[in-house]
């Protein structure tokens, strides 16, 4: 994106190459059309680029320059879109008729031989310094907008996270600034929050699916680990009655099952004895 982007007449081209020498040195990016080419679509949609993309418009008032149709068209577009615009007086002699609605409305700068350059190129400076965060996001919104209009608004070009906060907060603020936003910049904020709400509630909705499955999972997981668990707590019972039974025939025989014995022998009857 360019900082500034300067319209001209061939005509003032000399004082337009001392200008954008002074700008490249104050580390000023001018988009300037140096070709004096036919007109052609292709050529027009990259001067529409440049427009937009540039974050002052700067207009080169001469004679010449307001009696040029494509000088006239590129002022046009750069106030429909809302643009800065930086009026200079490089020639007098002109019609004031001649002169732009959206150039008249703006404080003009002159950059006339008789007038001191330095002077007039500090000012020149100086405004295009003035709220520069704001304008910037401005026209780094406008293009962006423009993108998602060109691709017949498909949501892969919307806002979202911390951008689509940053635009809202730019856009709230914008009510005494200029320049204002244009009507594309609200439809295209106004839609990205529109996408990133429904996002948002889809997301939510897919975390609850996974949350509500995960929860399953994990019960099935516990209640098969109880089955298991009492299985093998019913196998170990039977083990230890069986070992209890084992034990019962296994125990020493204490002097009181001993006495039991002989006094059962006792009392069985002995068979009589006869002489031979």
């Amino acid at each position: 994106m360019a900082d500034v982007f300067i319209s001209y007449s061939r005509v003032d081209q000399d004082f337009v190459r001392l200008l954008h020498q002074a700008l490249a040195q104050s580390q000023c990016d001018a988009w300037v059309d140096w070709e004096d080419i036919p007109l052609s679509a292709d050529w027009w949609k990259e001067i529409q680029a440049g427009i937009e993309a540039a974050n002052t418009f700067i207009f080169v008032i001469s004679p010449d320059s307001l009696k040029s149709k494509v000088c006239r068209q590129e002022a046009d577009y750069a106030a429909a879109n809302h643009k800065r615009m930086m009026p200079i007086v490089w020639r007098d002699g002109f019609d004031p008729a001649l002169v732009p609605p959206a150039l008249g409305k703006h404080n003009w700068l002159f950059f006339r031989r008789s007038d001191n350059f330095d002077q007039a190129f500090q000012a020149l400076v100086k405004t295009l310094d003035t709220d520069l965060d704001y304008v910037k996001l401005h026209t780094r919104l406008l293009v962006r907008s423009r993108e998602w209009d060109v691709s017949q608004k498909m949501d892969d070009y919307l806002l979202r996270g911390k951008d689509l906060e940053a635009a809202e907060t730019w856009l709230a603020q914008s009510t005494d600034k200029s320049p204002s936003p244009t009507a594309l910049h609200r439809d295209y904020v106004y839609r990205s929050r529109q996408a990133e709400t429904v996002r948002q509630r889809q997301q939510r909705r897919r975390l609850q699916i996974f949350g509500g499955s995960v929860s399953g999972l994990a019960l099935l997981a516990l209640g098969r680990q109880g089955g298991v668990s009492t299985t093998a707590a019913g196998h170990g019972t039977g083990a230890i009655g069986l070992s209890s039974e084992q034990a019962s025939f296994c125990q020493p025989v204490s002097g009181g099952g001993a006495n039991q014995r002989a006094k059962s022998a006792a009392a069985k009857p002995v068979a009589p004895e006869f002489a031979g």
